[in-house]
């Protein structure tokens, strides 16, 4: 009994002395405790190489290891885990940061999870929220009932909302599924659109491709620039196709295919060339 007791007063010793280094050199730290920033100890000029217990509020420059509490701010970097309920890092995430409002202002290389979920320097991993967005790049998985990635997507997206300004490369799933650069990969949703190519193919009640598809569209209807592959739906248009339309109507200007359906329609240079039931072709 005594032996554990000893043990104990030496692993606090240990601590407490580590601690006070920290304070007096503004280093590193195995231990840190907040109240409410500034009533902790050390004060939040610290390297934190342990762990860092928030009982309500506190503030460090970086930390290693573990983040636990109710709130709190790194200034720099955190490499490890942060379990807490409002998390704010000032650089990148490397490991795991899982709060109710978990954000970064760098990059995440691991998972964020949290209601709402913020990377601003991309996410190379997982990102799982309520809404869960980057102003980066994502590489990995998004999921949320908002997902958004400025810069780009390379994996998967899946929310009710599921948007990119940059390209997708990978797989897109919403309600409302949109790609502001194009396509390379798999869109789907009640709406999908494309801001510019499609390479693959775009699902949907309506599917919408502002470039050319070099794929598949299905939808009740498909709209596109031009189409070298397959249009599938109610009502399919295609300023060009090189392919099949297979629907009740199919609009072309220039066709290089096929288009089956209930009317077929071919228009060039504004002159009605064909309007056929059932089956038009040109080879």
């Amino acid at each position: 009994m005594q032996i554990k007791f000893l043990a104990a007063v030496f692993a606090a010793s240990v601590l407490a002395c580590g601690a006070a280094r920290a304070q007096e050199a503004g280093s590193v730290t195995p231990f840190q405790i907040s109240i409410f920033n500034p009533v902790q100890y050390p004060d939040d000029g610290a390297t934190v190489h342990g762990i860092k217990l928030n009982l309500l509020y506190g503030k460090s420059a970086a930390v290693s290891g573990w983040d636990l509490g109710v709130a709190s701010r790194v200034e720099g970097d955190l490499n490890g885990c942060a379990l807490v309920l409002l998390t704010c890092v000032g650089g990148d995430v490397n490991g795991t940061q899982l709060g109710v409002l978990s954000h970064s202002e760098g990059a995440v290389h691991g998972r964020q999870l949290g209601l709402l979920t913020c990377a601003k320097g991309g996410v190379d991993g997982g990102q799982v929220g309520l809404m869960a967005g980057t102003k980066g790049e994502l590489h990995g998985a998004q999921l949320g009932l908002l997902a958004f990635a400025e810069d780009g997507v390379a994996g998967l997206q899946l929310g009710v909302l599921a948007g990119t300004k940059g390209e997708l490369h990978g797989k897109q799933f919403g309600l409302l599924a949109g790609a502001k650069g194009g396509v390379n990969g798999v869109q789907a949703g009640g709406l999908a659109c494309s801001g510019a190519d499609v390479t693959g193919a775009q699902l949907g009640l309506v599917t919408h491709a502002k470039g050319n598809v070099n794929g598949t569209q299905f939808g009740v209807l498909n709209l596109a620039g031009s189409v070298n592959g397959d249009q599938i739906g109610v009502i399919n248009y295609a300023k060009s196709t090189k392919g099949l339309q297979i629907g009740a109507v199919n609009y072309t200007e220039t066709l290089s295919g096929l288009q089956i359906g209930v009317l077929n329609l071919q228009v060039e240079s504004g002159t009605w060339n064909k309007v056929l039931p059932l089956v038009n072709w040109n080879f």
